[in-house]
């Protein structure tokens, strides 16, 4: 593709040489293209080897493998031609086809498509009525053509190619058949796809839909807007035997009209049940959308989704924008007040605009900016731009896309000119990104939270709006030096019988904006008001839709899992679960009892973390089992706040708060292994039983880090304190044990802590064993000399008896 855009063959080789631009297989490509021509007597001259490689073409068939693809296609159009009473005669025309190709090829002649028809006319073969593609073959191409030029792949004039991303959804297209490209807004996923599909549509046919173009009302509407004549399957078919047909669908979470949706999912299931048919959307990925409307049995028919995540720029990257865009350097500089936000391609592009980028530290503080300057708006434009953009908010909230502006005036081509909007048909314009869209939704509910009204919060927040909420909520909590306007917001949010996807996404602004630390210090009196009711909350939501499953993590690093893991344990990945945790860190002292549970919660779900911070490891660990030696030891001293104005703990759900802190705590034992020993001595001095099962249970834990301890625990519990009753019958009823020996059936020596003990430290574990077995004796013997009855083992070191 480069080698047949480039104006002449310095440039081509040029921009293969630059790096960050091209990549490594690139040039290894073009490198060995040149040897082989070299070697067979070409000469070496860069013009002449651009010229040749612009001209040359990799085309594929499968006819030598066992199953081929393409005669698979050839069979299905051989069907399609021939009379319905003859479709079962497919196979013997394409043989019969495949004969008078050889034939002409032998004597080097040529045949038209008048008298192919006779041929096999005179050789019985009936054909039904011409259908004619090439209109709809046309329009298709034109919609893609179009779609995807009006994406943008350019930074500063750095036209740079994610190189990784780009290469896995290759691969990706090679082994699946329906794949999501996600990430997060703005991080480049539209600019990946492009690439892509413009590769892809030199290979075979590309079906490019958006929520704007797309038609409503199913297949037949889709039909008649690109004039396909038949049915569906025909025209599938048709498409796949061209070279296979991929269906793009840039931004999935937009299509929020059922009417569309139900256009794409008829669409999709009849191209599910083509051979060469693949499927790639983009999609937020904090968004499930793909399974929300696209229909279960699509997915499955295409075997599933295959997720292809798109990152922020690394380093790599990041060094070949500042290396080409001298004005990018200062922003990418990791001591610049925008650094944080400057790895996003979008956001990047927009902080090129910004007259003084130092002023930016939050991507709230730069969708303020273009807000209040529509885009950086000179003189009197400002307040023209400022109410289209506020219009066109409007719109996109009453479930618009797009809004008209019939008079031409110097306002609409600014906005237009700057890539605010985007003119979608003549006198239609929309946002150019869906960033865009959520910055003026965001700042448009913070002018006036009234426009909540406007709203129908009994159903879930539409996809195109909840990030337009997360705005309004990080603009009030960030233009303010409280957080008095982020709690009435989230008062508008959840009135009685509201759904509560609108108030989650305003709760999650807090730990999302790029200063959480700063946010939830000055947030602080407020989450930790009512018994911490707003913390725990803000708890429930991260671990609800801020998660994922731990094993699904690990494989999307590519790590090996050498223990079992369940399927049910999940972990936050996105940072905003730990940034909580930091500031519950710093003020465990002030955190009401109510709010332990939630901490807690917040804890498990960042327990893979852990291992690899053990500073933050060992914190967590020692505020763990001061809460745990408050609240488990009975008598003990209990200086946690109790917020008298919240609703009292229920004593079941107390003590399953006590229950998953002790579990937790001691999950951690080895990150604060002097509060662990002092926790189980504690407890051994209670004679807990109940406490004592449920701790040995932890005993592959603890045993490497109080070994001592626990080997007393364990005796403790088993050995009772030497006294003599009797029962009712007038016999003596001791036992050798107490009654906590029945929890260690069936016998076994896996039985915690036993084995464990052994292991981790053989001189804990072989005296605990020895002596319990000790104990047993003792009692069963009565005291008396066992004289020869016993056993002779003989050891290395000599025979004992025992």
């Amino acid at each position: 593709m480069w080698a047949r855009t480039a104006k002449g063959s310095q440039e081509f080789f040029e921009r293969v040489a630059a790096k960050g631009v091209a990549s490594d297989p690139m040039r290894s490509f073009v490198a060995a293209f040149r040897t082989n021509l070299v070697t067979a007597g070409v000469v070496d001259d860069d013009e002449t080897i651009w010229k040749l490689l612009r001209r040359f073409a990799i085309l594929v068939f499968d006819f030598e493998s066992t199953d081929p693809l393409a005669r698979l296609h050839a069979l299905a159009l051989a069907g399609q031609v021939l009379a319905d009473e003859q479709v079962l005669r497919a196979e013997s025309l394409w043989t019969n086809l495949i004969e008078v190709s050889i034939a002409i090829g032998k004597v080097g002649g040529s045949i038209n498509r008048e008298e192919l028809r006779a041929t096999l006319s005179g050789r019985d073969f009936r054909f039904a009525g011409d259908r004619d593609y090439t209109t709809a073959r046309t329009r298709l191409a034109d919609i893609a053509r179009m779609t995807l030029a009006a994406i943008g792949t350019t930074v500063g004039g750095v036209n740079l190619i994610r190189h990784g991303a780009v290469a896995e959804l290759n691969q990706a297209l090679d082994e699946h058949r329906f794949i999501e490209l996600n990430g997060g807004p703005g991080v480049g996923k539209s600019s990946v796809l492009k690439l892509v599909a413009e590769r892809f549509s030199r290979e075979g046919q590309l079906i490019v839909l958006d929520s704007i173009s797309t038609p409503s009302g199913g297949w037949i509407a889709l039909s008649q807007a690109l004039s396909i004549p038949g049915s569906a399957r025909a025209f599938f078919n048709d498409l796949a035997a061209s070279g296979g047909s991929l269906i793009v669908i840039d931004g999935v979470e937009m299509f929020s009209e059922p009417s569309r949706q139900r256009t794409v999912n008829e669409l999709l299931r009849e191209a599910a049940s083509v051979p060469g048919f693949c499927v790639l959307v983009t999609a937020r990925s904090s968004d499930d959308h793909t399974n929300r409307w696209i229909a279960d049995d699509v997915v499955d028919a295409f075997g599933g989704v295959h997720s292809v995540s798109v990152q922020e720029l690394n380093d790599e990257e990041v060094e070949v924008l500042s290396d080409n865009t001298p004005e990018l350097r200062a922003i990418l500089a990791p001591g610049h007040p925008a650094a944080q936000i400057a790895r996003n391609l979008y956001r990047l592009s927009r902080l090129l605009k910004v007259p003084s980028s130092a002023d930016i530290r939050t991507e709230a503080a730069l969708a303020s900016q273009w807000w209040s300057t529509a885009d950086n708006s000179t003189g009197g434009l400002v307040r023209a731009g400022q109410r289209i953009i506020a219009d066109l908010a409007i719109a996109n909230l009453k479930g618009k896309f797009s809004l008209e502006l019939r008079e031409d005036s110097d306002t609409r081509s600014h906005l237009t000119r700057s890539q605010s909007l985007n003119e979608v048909s003549r006198d239609e314009f929309a946002f150019y990104h869906d960033v865009l869209r959520d910055w003026a939704i965001g700042n448009l509910i913070h002018e006036h939270h009234k426009r909540i009204l406007s709203l129908d919060l009994a159903l879930p927040a539409s996809p195109r709006i909840v990030r337009g909420i997360e705005f309004a909520a990080r603009l009030a909590l960030e233009a303010s030096d409280d957080c008095d306007s982020w709690v009435r917001l989230l008062d508008r949010l959840s009135p009685v019988g509201a759904h509560s996807s609108w108030r989650r996404q305003a709760l999650l602004a807090i730990v999302r904006s790029e200063i959480r630390h700063e946010l939830l210090e000055r947030a602080g009196k407020a989450l930790l008001g009512r018994g911490g009711a707003l913390f725990a909350e803000l708890v429930t939501v991260i671990a609800a839709v801020d998660t994922m499953s731990v094993v699904e993590f690990y494989a999307s690093l590519g790590l090996e899992i050498h223990k079992p893991i369940p399927t049910t344990l999940r972990s936050n990945v996105s940072g905003t679960g730990f940034a909580l945790l930091k500031w519950v860190l710093a003020h465990s002292k002030e955190l009401p009892l109510q709010a332990i549970g939630a901490a807690v919660e917040l804890v498990t779900i960042q327990f893979h973390l852990f291992q690899m911070l053990p500073n933050i490891a060992s914190k967590t660990s020692a505020m763990l089992f001061d809460w745990l030696r408050q609240l488990d030891i009975h008598e003990a001293a209990i200086t946690i706040p109790n917020d008298a104005a919240a609703e009292r703990l229920d004593g079941s759900v107390r003590r399953r708060m006590i229950e998953d802190l002790r579990t937790m705590a001691l999950m951690l034992s080895a990150h604060s292994p002097e509060d662990a020993k002092a926790y189980l001595r504690e407890i051994d001095a209670k004679r807990d039983s109940h406490k004592v099962k449920a701790i040995r249970q932890f005993s592959s834990v603890l045993a490497p880090v109080a070994p001592t301890e626990l080997a007393d625990l364990v005796l403790g519990s088993l050995i009772e304190r030497p006294r003599r009753r009797r029962s009712f019958s007038g016999m003596d009823d001791r036992r050798a044990f107490s009654f906590a020996d029945s929890d260690y059936l069936p016998p076994s020596p896996a039985q915690p802590p036993f084995l464990d003990l052994l292991i981790a430290s053989p001189d804990h574990g072989l005296a605990l064993v020895r002596r319990l077995v000790a104990e047993a004796v003792e009692f069963n013997a009565g005291g008396a000399d066992p004289g020869e009855d016993g056993l002779t083992v003989v050891f290395d070191s000599g025979p004992r008896f025992f």
